[in-house]
Formats: structure tokens, C-alpha cells, sequence
């Protein structure tokens, strides 16, 4: 990985040097952003896009300029004229390109390019003047020019709150009931809010820089707990991608540019806003801080969002933020989420613009899953319920209802009626409510395939299966629910997330879940050493006061060593072990050692290059870390 002229120096000095002059522009800048009379007053020139090259040779140019001029490059404008760009942030591993800039000599100016052979996606921005060139992929593989509107690149966000009132009874479940879902349950004693993972195993990192949120381990506002569902929600909002939510920035600075994406948090109140499908590339998220956790993870979500690549989902009648279908307590979460705060049973979906007025019918997952892959199906085949004493656990029983190409995923569960019984069990979402996205739909099949009973409430995340059974062979299908018309209530399409089996069957056949083992270890070990070792050191040292040293050193070693060692291992599948071990060592050592040290008393110290402590490492490292935070910081839109 290549980072700032292929080392990390260029950036630095930079950084060190014009650390001043990046604060005040970094604030102006801002300030331009988020004035809405400016955000929209530019209308793009209504000249067609100029194609530059095709995407696999602009690439190779913007490598050759830079390794050639070291920290420029020139792009087009529309009109062909070249923009000088001073590089800041420099990537280019495995014929993927990550770059981050502004305009060489133009204030409140701001850069970013990413891509490889198949597709590149940038900008060049002016910010006095609102002027936007985006370069990007046709269908052709050829890298076009076109000026754009500011709200194209950026999402600024002014989302109105409503007084609903008291947030919704958040039901939590056991962590320690679900170890492979670290984003499941309450807040665990132990928890390091500075290195939360939802997906250890993934390549793909999305990183919350909550930082400048903490003093040390404790946060500075929010409590712990809130902290945890900040996280909690943004890591079950994303369930469905192969995708590691982090707060630990190792994690991030160790992936590769096109597997990463972030967002820094900001201890303070304000209009939080994000870089359009910047995933993979210099530029991120800012998410201001809420009163609680639930607030804020929903918040960060949206940012999220535009990070993947889609806008604010709201209607043809002039509403920014669709503020959803409280008769289903649904709203997108690309909407105006906060419309939900007191609905018990709320359902943040992502959505592809199936309510009626739509002013986006983008489709999310299409969209998100060209940069994050979707994670695989978790239950392929039907697996049999963990049913012990008549009574289901949710620990032994639970799935994902995944997103699929074409089609929509059902989880089967088998299980038998040895006589007649009777059954009652919940089917529930187990994520936070934050950012739960499925709506489950159960039912009961008898072995023809017929449905014996099913429920999906209105307006309520769980299945209650309440039935007789007769024996024979049966299946729970569990699938994501839908409610309503798409125009008027809510598809499958994001019915997606983890659930929870539980309750009781009455007259079912036990799930086996013994098993025997027997083993028989025999093992003989016989080991002899012996070890001689001498040794003779003299050591004389004169020191003078004028600084001289005189040192003579002498020493001798013999070692003589003898090891003999057997070893017999019998293994048989019965659970009876023997052990026999004979052990014999002899070790003789002689050590000599004179020392003589004479040194002048005129109070100078004699010091090697370590302090003893660390301490001088330690500040070199905090004025590193603390010049790198308070950098990204300001150069999230300036790098």
C-alpha cells in the first residue's frame, strides 16, 4: 500500500507545514458546504460530458503524473483545460487507485478519484463558486468529464425532528447467548468501545472514528451504554454485507484502500453529512452526536449510507425526507427516521423507492453490494430444531434472513411429532431496534409441504405460531415479511436480519445432541540430560574524567550436554490414559566474574539512548497521533 508519495513523509511534511493554514480553510470550506443558499444556487452548463480516455489508461496516466511529478496530477475540466491538483493522499495497490487532493494554489478547493480498470468515480470541487466537475464510467469504459450539482457529490443533511415523545421499550437479549454475533444484546462488562467488531472475519472494513467521543476508555457525553447502541445499531443496519464495523482504527489503517470506508464522530450537535459512494476511497462521513445512542447510530446509518452510494429517499411533492407509514410503523432510513422515535414496533428499512411519491426508486442493495459484497446464505439446507425436554432455546435456534439477487431467502428448521402435541413458539428479530431491518413472516408445513398455520402480524416484528400437531415430520419456514402494498406499506425487499427461535412442542422428538467419545492413550517417556557448563568473565573498566574508557574482557564457556529421549503413544477409543515419564538431568555450572568501574563524580550522567521509561518515545508518538487526528479531521474534505 502506498500511502502520500508512496511513504508516509510527503504527508507529513505537508501536514506539518501548512497545519494552520489547512484549520482556517478547513473551516471555510465547511462553512460554504453547509450553506444551503449556496449548495443549490450553481445550475450545471447544459454542454454534453467530455470524454477523457478510456478507464484503464486514465488510470495508468494519473500513476505515471504522479510518480513523475512526485505531488500533482492534472485532470480536465469540461472544457479541456487541465486542473493542477496537489495530492494529499495517495493509494495504488493491486490496479486499484485511491487519491485525495485539492487544487493546487485555489482555496476551499477539494479532490478525490477512485477506481480501477472497470470503473473510476471523482471529482474536483470549488467551493467559493460551487463549481463541480465529476468525472466517471459510461457504459463504454470510458472515463467522461461532466459538471455537476454540489448535492451530486455531497449530502448535506437538516433533518427535522418531530416531538414524538419517550423512545420505544428496546427489548435486549443475552449476548453470551449468540458468541458469534459480538453486535447481539446489552452492553458486556468487559466491553473495549475502542475495539468493537460486528464481523472479525471480513475483509471489508467500515471504520467509526469515535475518538475525539472518548477520554481514554469512557466516553466524554454519551454514556457506555449508548456508546455500545451507537455501534450496535450501524452494525445491524449492515448485517446483510460481509462488512466488519469497527471503531478500531487499526483495523482500518491495515486495509486496503477499496476495502475501507469510515466516518469521524463529533462530539458536538450539528448538521452531519457525507461524501456520496466515497466507500474505498480518502473521503467519508461526519456524524454529529445525538442525545443517546439510539439517536445517533440511526444518524450515523444514513451516513452510511451515502457512503455506499445513495441519496435521501423523499417524494415528488417537495419532501427532502419521506417521513414513512405510521399505520405499519415503517420509514426508510434514507428517510426521515426520526418520525419513528416512539413507535414501539419500528421498522428503519433501506429501500429501492416503492412508496407512492417516490422521488428515488434507487435501488439500495444493487447499488451498495458493487463496493461491499452481500454475506452468504447462512442455512442452505433445512436444519433440524434444537428441541430438548419439549422446549426450544433461542442459543440453539436462530438464522439470517440474507438478501439474494433474484428471489428472497426462507430458512427452514425440521423437526417430529412422535405423537400428538401442541405447539407454541415466537419467531423475533433479535437485533437492535435501531437498526433491525426484518419483519418476520412464520409458518408451519406438514411433510406434503402444506401450511399447517403462519402469522405476520401488522405492525409487529415477530411470529406467534400457535398449533396442534398430529404426528409425523414437520418445517418451520421462516421468511422476511412484507405488509400492506409496496406503495402503501412495505415489500420484502429489506425484510432482512437475524431472529430468534423459542417456546415449546409438546410430544417432539428430541433433538440428539449427545456424543461419545472414548479414548485410550498410553505414553512412555523417558528423557536423560546432562548439561556441564563453565564460565570464567573478568571484566576491568577504568573511566578518567575526561571521558576515555579502558576496558578489558575475558571470558571462557564450556558446555557439554547430553540428551536422550523415548517416546511410546498407544490410542484407543476407550477413555482410559496411561502415563509413564522418567526424567534424569544433571547440570553443573561454574561462573566467575570480576568487575571493576571507576567513574568521575562531577555529577555528569552517563546515559545510553533509551530513557529508561519509554517517556520519549511516548511524546514523539502522542504528538504524532494527536497531529494525524486532528488532520483527518480538517482534510475530510480538503485531502
Amino acid at each position: 500500500m502506498m500511502y502520500g508519495k508512496e511513504t508516509k513523509s510527503f504527508e507529513k511534511s505537508y501536514v506539518t507545514s501548512n497545519l494552520g493554514k489547512i484549520y482556517t480553510a478547513s473551516l471555510a470550506f465547511a462553512a460554504l458546504l453547509i450553506s444551503n443558499s449556496q449548495l443549490y444556487a450553481t445550475v450545471p452548463d447544459t454542454n454534453a460530458a467530455l470524454p477523457l480516455d478510456k478507464t484503464a489508461s486514465f488510470i495508468q496516466d494519473l500513476v505515471s503524473q504522479y510518480t513523475r511529478n512526485g505531488d500533482f496530477v492534472a485532470v480536465s475540466s469540461t472544457s479541456g483545460a487541465d486542473i493542477q491538483v496537489l495530492i494529499h493522499v495517495y493509494d495504488y495497490e493491486d490496479g486499484y487507485l485511491s487519491m485525495g487532493g485539492s487544487v493546487r494554489g485555489v482555496p476551499h478547493t477539494a479532490f478525490m478519484l477512485k477506481g480501477d480498470v472497470q470503473k473510476v468515480y471523482g471529482w474536483v470541487y470549488f467551493a467559493d463558486t460551487n463549481l463541480v466537475y465529476k468525472y466517471a464510467t459510461d457504459a463504454n469504459k470510458v472515463v467522461s468529464v461532466k459538471q455537476v450539482l454540489v448535492s451530486e457529490i455531497y449530502s448535506i443533511d437538516d433533518i427535522p425532528q418531530p416531538d414524538t415523545g419517550p423512545r420505544p421499550f428496546m427489548p435486549e437479549y443475552a449476548r453470551e447467548e449468540y458468541p458469534d454475533l459480538p453486535h447481539l444484546g446489552p452492553l458486556p462488562d468487559d466491553a473495549d468501545l475502542n475495539d468493537l467488531q460486528s464481523k472479525p472475519e471480513s475483509t471489508k472494513v467500515l471504520w467509526m472514528d469515535i475518538r475525539d467521543m472518548m477520554n481514554g476508555a469512557d466516553p466524554i457525553t454519551l454514556t457506555r451504554e449508548d456508546m455500545w447502541v451507537t455501534w450496535q445499531v450501524v452494525a445491524s443496519g449492515l448485517s446483510m454485507f460481509d462488512l466488519n464495523v469497527t471503531t478500531n482504527k487499526a483495523l482500518y489503517d491495515a486495509s486496503s484502500a477499496y476495502n475501507r470506508g469510515y466516518a469521524y464522530f463529533d462530539n458536538s450537535e450539528g448538521r452531519s453529512y457525507c461524501c456520496v459512494d466515497c466507500f474505498g476511497s480518502s473521503k467519508g462521513c461526519h456524524v454529529y452526536r445525538h442525545a443517546d445512542g439510539y439517536g445517533t447510530g440511526r444518524t450515523a446509518l444514513h451516513e452510511y449510507g451515502h457512503l455506499l452510494g445513495v441519496y435521501d429517499y423523499g417524494t415528488t411533492a417537495g419532501e427532502t425526507y419521506f417521513t414513512g407509514i405510521p399505520e405499519f410503523q415503517w420509514v426508510p432510513i434514507m428517510g426521515n427516521y426520526w418520525y419513528g422515535n416512539n413507535w414501539d414496533e419500528a421498522l428503519f428499512q433501506w429501500s429501492k423507492g416503492e412508496y407512492a411519491g417516490a422521488n428515488v426508486t434507487t435501488d439500495f442493495y444493487a447499488v451498495a453490494s458493487s463496493v461491499v459484497d452481500l454475506a452468504s446464505d447462512d442455512i442452505i439446507d433445512a436444519q433440524p430444531l434444537v428441541i430438548v425436554n419439549d422446549t426450544l432455546e433461542w442459543a440453539e435456534n436462530f438464522g439470517q434472513i440474507n438478501v439474494f439477487d433474484t428471489g428472497y431467502d426462507e430458512d427452514d428448521f425440521s423437526f417430529e411429532i412422535a405423537s400428538s402435541g401442541e405447539l407454541d413458539i415466537t419467531v423475533e428479530r433479535i437485533e437492535h431496534i435501531g437498526g433491525a431491518m426484518l419483519d418476520v413472516h412464520a409458518a408451519i408445513l406438514d411433510s406434503s409441504g402444506n401450511v399447517v398455520v403462519e402469522h405476520n402480524p401488522k405492525a409487529a416484528r415477530y411470529a406467534n405460531l400457535q398449533t396442534p400437531l398430529e404426528s409425523g415430520e414437520y418445517t418451520l419456514r421462516v421468511a422476511g415479511g412484507e405488509e400492506g402494498t409496496p406503495a402503501d406499506g412495505f415489500s420484502r425487499y429489506s425484510s432482512v436480519g437475524y431472529f430468534g427461535i423459542s417456546g415449546t412442542v409438546t410430544g417432539a422428538v428430541d433433538t440428539d445432541t449427545d456424543t461419545d467419545t472414548d479414548t485410550d492413550t498410553d505414553t512412555d517417556t523417558d528423557t536423560d540430560t546432562d548439561t556441564d557448563t563453565d564460565t570464567d568473565t573478568d571484566t576491568d573498566t577504568d573511566t578518567d574524567t575526561d571521558g576515555d574508557s579502558d576496558s578489558d574482557s575475558d571470558s571462557d564457556t564450556d558446555t557439554d550436554s547430553d540428551s536422550d529421549s523415548d517416546s511410546d503413544s498407544d490410542s484407543d477409543s476407550d477413555s482410559d490414559s496411561d502415563s509413564d515419564s522418567d526424567s534424569d538431568s544433571d547440570s553443573d555450572s561454574d561462573s566467575d566474574s570480576d568487575s571493576d568501574s571507576d567513574s568521575d563524580s562531577d555529577g555528569d550522567a552517563l546515559q545510553g539512548s533509551d530513557d529508561g521509561c519509554g517517556c520519549a518515545l511516548v511524546g514523539k508518538q502522542m504528538t504524532a497521533d494527536t497531529t494525524t487526528r486532528l488532520t483527518q479531521i480538517l482534510m475530510l474534505l480538503l485531502s
